[in-house]
C-alpha cells in the first residue's frame, strides 16, 4: 500500500540504558526532573513505556 504524501510514520523506538534502578529512580525524584514531568507524559500521550532487562548479561 502507498501512503499519501503526507503520511508520518510514528513507528519509532526509543531504548534508554540506565546504570541501575536506583540511578532511574534517583533521576524521577530529583526537582529538576519532577519540574518537566508534565511534558514528558505529554509527550508519550499514547505511547507505552516499558521496562526491560537483559538476559544472560
Amino acid at each position: 500500500m502507498a501512503w499519501p504524501s503526507w503520511h508520518v510514520s510514528t513507528r519509532l523506538v526509543v531504548i534508554a540504558e540506565y546504570p541501575s534502578s536506583a540511578a532511574m529512580l534517583a533521576m524521577v525524584k530529583s526537582p529538576d526532573y519532577q519540574a518537566i514531568e508534565v511534558h514528558r507524559m505529554a509527550g508519550l500521550a499514547g505511547q507505552l513505556n516499558i521496562r526491560t532487562k537483559m538476559m544472560g548479561g
